[in-house]
């Protein structure tokens, strides 16, 4: 099982550059694909960049608050 974890992890340091922020990238992408083919392109759109400002300020406040310990 380890093994399969450490699989995972080098694959998200290798598309991602940040494990952390692989699943919620994804699940962001799938919503918005899945919001543009249920309700609107302008949806999908809209949804993408909020979550994408999102992912950028969580990811920034999270390296802000590891940084200062």
């Amino acid at each position: 099982m380890e093994v399969v974890k450490e699989v995972f992890v080098e694959l998200g340091k290798m598309f991602f550059g940040d494990p952390r922020l692989a699943l919620p990238l994804l699940a962001l992408i799938a919503g918005a694909a899945a919001a543009a083919h249920y309700l609107s392109a302008n949806a999908g759109g809209a949804l993408l960049i909020a979550g994408c400002v999102g992912l950028l300020a969580e990811n920034v406040f999270h390296t802000a608050r590891k940084t200062r310990r």
